[in-house]
């Protein structure tokens, strides 16, 4: 090979290796994504009463707890008792926290301070299924193997993905696997 054909050779290699860096080199083009806001969840309302400075309803973000709705209060009083308080608590839309005062016994169901409502749930049974989109924790807290955090589970589950349509959904919540599921599927529906 002449020196001539060595240096054309020795051009065209380099214009195509050229080519191909800058081929790699650059992006694509296209129509980029435009990502939406996450919605904000709305807020929930809770009662604070009992031994709080100012007793009342208050709106909180959904993710607030106990502690957080003594404080949105503006505090405890001088005479609460927080002993049988769980200030960890989650909080649900429509709870009522109640902060008692030193020496006034909560009865044991009652003992972290939640109250959903004044009425005393009847007991689920096969005759009496409890509908698992409509109950509250402590209503929830009467099926077997379910306790205060499951039903707050449970109830978090459904407000974030909408309501069961069939009771064997209920396995999605998490903690709540097939043992718990065949200790209540009789004692749940989800129609009214």
């Amino acid at each position: 090979m002449k020196s001539w054909q060595r240096f054309v050779l020795g051009i065209c290699v380099g214009l195509a290796a050229a080519g191909l860096i800058i081929l790699i080199a650059t992006r694509p083009k296209g129509t980029a994504y435009q990502l939406e806001d996450a919605p904000t969840p709305s807020p929930i309302q809770v009662h604070v009463d009992g031994e709080v400075i100012n007793p009342g309803l208050y709106s909180l973000p959904r993710s607030a707890r106990v502690a957080d709705a003594v404080s949105a209060a503006g505090g405890l009083t001088e005479n609460a008792a927080t002993a049988q308080i769980n200030l960890a608590a989650p909080l649900l839309d429509g709870s009522k926290v109640y902060i008692p005062k030193e020496g006034e016994l909560l009865p044991a169901d009652k003992s972290s301070g939640l109250y959903g409502t004044t009425d005393e749930p009847a007991l689920p049974s096969a005759s009496n299924p409890l509908n698992i989109n409509t109950a509250t924790i402590e209503e929830l807290m009467l099926l077997p193997g379910i306790g205060s955090t499951r039903a707050a589970d449970i109830v978090y589950y459904r407000q974030v993905n909408g309501s069961f349509d069939s009771i064997e959904k209920i396995m999605d919540v998490p903690g709540i696997g097939e043992n718990t599921y065949n200790q209540i599927k009789e004692l749940i529906s989800v129609n009214p």
